[in-house]
């Protein structure tokens, strides 16, 4: 069997849908600031996503492999049995598996998700960073690009959409019988009042157990960035997030097209980029490198107005607390959920009614240079810094390890794993 030896005693198991060292989510960001907050408390970090392939070219035809990191580092394919074989044998080495952190469940086999929880006798905790519990559109925006409500899908609802078909209404009662089995030791937490209250609309039987912790806390105040802009200096203008048309890259890419010779902007995006546009300039930005990566270069730019047009309910948004903390003025829409409900308290920003109002705000460059100086003069600052919620450590039942009912995997099994796993480094060692 293989073996694993973490570095601290006591370890919080993540479960998501991919590889959080190289992802570039949002979900990634969260699960590698929570490693850095467990690391720091002396608890390691089991993380299990499902492995599809090997590289690039060779793919795994089975549902019950995952890709095991410890603390960040690789440690190969196992399969489920391996999984709860492992655990079972820290158990008996005096390791102690505190909680189960499950933040995606995108391609998990719900059958073999449920046989790990099974065996690991613990709280467990899921948070809701999209809705893909209620539809597999995680947004809940059709193809229409229209948001269709949290209403579980259905034929009426749903007809004409290529997102719905018999095995998505299959998938969803998976989901939630594995809900009610775990129902106990079950909580849910949202990052926003706004993704509560969009999620339990779909499974109001859970709100009582649905709690919210906001990924991160504001401390201190910014003060750059407060001096106002004289009519012949260019506003600097930023699309703030990844070229998608759910972020509503599409909107901005032709509002900036149309008007970008009759205005004193100067337009930037930052963010991963695969369209190239000349009139735009391109910030790179890498939170893998540094989770502060996006607040430093929007400081550094001095970006006066945030464009956060995004056309689905944002569960929490990294990016509107980023530009917040540059002291930038926000220009979103009322369908971007956290982010509109945030600027509609704080009042550092314009809620739009319309999706379709960008280009009409951007090109009214007096009405919008007074709204962002008026904004620099008079607003609070935004926060000096952004400091990663340790509240999740609350959750945490320090006295109360999880105790391990494992049976033993085949020598099948076992023996394909193993051949998973000397492909997959010969695979990198040819690479």
């Amino acid at each position: 069997m293989k073996r694993i030896k973490p570095k601290y005693k006591r370890i919080v198991l993540t479960i998501s849908y991919g590889n959080y060292i190289h992802g570039k989510g949002g979900t990634d960001k969260v699960i590698k600031a929570h490693q850095e907050i467990l690391n720091n408390r002396d608890i390691s970090v089991i993380h299990l996503y499902r492995a599809y392939s090997i590289g690039e070219k060779i793919k795994i035809h089975r549902n019950d492999v995952w890709r095991l990191l410890l603390d960040g580092v690789d440690c190969g394919l196992f399969s489920t049995n391996e999984v709860i074989n492992t655990i079972y044998t820290l158990n008996s080495e005096d390791y102690d598996v505190l909680n189960v952190f499950i933040h995606h469940i995108k391609n998990i086999h719900i059958e073999q998700l449920s046989k790990i929880l099974h065996n690991v006798n613990c709280n467990i905790y899921f948070y809701l960073h999209d809705y893909f519990t209620v539809c597999p559109a995680s947004g809940l925006i059709n193809e229409q690009g229209i948001f269709c409500n949290s209403d579980k899908p259905n034929e009426l609802k749903c007809k004409g959409c290529t997102y719905f078909n018999e095995s998505i209404l299959d998938r969803l009662d998976d989901i939630s019988d594995l809900f009610n089995t775990y129902r106990e030791r079950l909580t849910f937490v949202a990052p926003s009042e706004v993704a509560k209250n969009v999620w339990i609309k779909t499974y109001p039987d859970f709100e009582n157990k649905t709690i919210v912790i906001y990924h991160q806390k504001m401390v201190g105040h910014y003060l750059k960035n407060k001096t106002e802009k004289d009519e012949n200096v260019p506003l600097n203008i930023a699309f703030v997030g990844y070229q998608r048309p759910l972020k509503g890259w599409d909107i901005w890419f032709d509002a900036v097209k149309n008007i970008r010779n009759s205005v004193n902007y100067k337009f930037f995006q930052f963010g991963t980029v695969n369209t190239h546009v000349d009139y735009i300039e391109e910030v790179e930005v890498d939170f893998t490198k540094n989770l502060d990566s996006m607040i430093i270069q929007l400081r550094n730019n001095n970006i006066d107005v945030a464009v956060l047009w995004s056309l689905w309910p944002e569960t929490y948004s990294y990016t509107f607390y980023e530009a917040m903390s540059a002291n930038a003025f926000i220009l979103t829409n009322n369908k971007s959920g956290n982010i509109a409900y945030q600027v509609g308290q704080l009042k550092n920003g314009i809620v739009a009614d319309n999706i379709n109002d960008l280009e009409k705000l951007l090109s009214d460059e007096q009405g919008l240079r007074s709204k962002v100086n008026s904004f620099k003069l008079n607003a609070e600052p935004g926060p000096l810094e952004l400091h990663e919620n340790d509240e999740l450590l609350s959750l945490i039942k320090f006295d109360n390890p999880a105790t391990c009912n494992c049976t033993c995997s085949s020598v099948l099994e076992r023996i394909s794993l193993r051949i998973y796993n000397v492909v997959l480094f010969l695979y990198k060692e040819l690479k």
